[in-house]
């Protein structure tokens, strides 16, 4: 399990890929995150933050979820890196990248994927990994999945636009030959690797999302 990858099982990270660049920059930024207090600085300095049309689409997002949750409301931060990402850590920010942003086919997929990084905090994930060290596991990224999506719902978007964000982001990743959360979703291997990196397949995670009420706010519950 590389620096990389302990990032995204310790932050809560939605990740797929990213340039062997991006990934030597944001292992540099990772190694100095024992101070949580400093690490938006360290970030923002290797990183140039975006400050156009793509921040003020996910602020907009951010401030309607933050309507249907109860916790307190997150800042989005939106990265000039490559590769489509997603991450959060103990505070109340949430960093995506310009990439992910053009990518995603509508503002419902856009907001089940910064929903996602908002769930990761209302449901003690975050709290868990910075008080005790605890890895991600496979079982807090569906759970944050179904988190969001029924936040969507209750928002006025639908399931449908989070099982749409998944499947672009596979695809895309296909495209490039990185399929990297496809493949075999049962065995020793497939086993091994959920519990390695913190991730269940995406063949797991849309299955999840299609067991879930669809558009209906009251069957979503709170």
């Amino acid at each position: 399990m590389n620096r990389f990858e302990q990032m995204a099982a310790a932050l809560g990270r939605l990740y797929l890929d990213a340039s062997d660049e991006v990934r030597s920059r944001v292992e540099h930024v990772v190694d100095g995150l024992s101070e949580a207090p400093q690490t938006h600085e360290q970030l923002v300095a290797a990183f140039t933050v975006d400050t156009t049309w793509a921040h003020d689409v996910a602020a907009a997002l951010a401030a309607r979820l933050d309507q249907g949750r109860s916790g307190p409301p997150m800042e989005v931060v939106v990265l000039w890196a490559n590769g489509l990402q997603a991450f959060t850590m103990p505070g109340r920010r949430i960093y995506l990248t310009r990439d992910l942003i053009e990518e995603l086919p509508s503002d419902g997929a856009l907001a089940f994927v910064i929903g996602h990084e908002m769930s990761h905090h209302d449901l003690g994930h975050v709290d868990a990994w910075r008080s005790r060290r605890v890895w991600s596991q496979p079982e807090w990224e569906l759970a944050a999945d179904a988190a969001s999506a029924r936040l969507l719902v209750r928002c006025g978007f639908s399931v449908t636009d989070a099982i749409d964000a998944l499947e672009r982001m596979e695809r895309w990743a296909e495209e490039r030959g990185r399929p990297r959360r496809s493949g075999r979703t049962s065995g020793i291997s497939a086993w091994f690797r959920q519990r390695s990196t913190g991730y269940p397949s995406v063949a797991d995670r849309l299955a999840c999302l299609a067991r879930l009420p669809g558009d209906d706010p009251a069957a979503s519950g709170a």
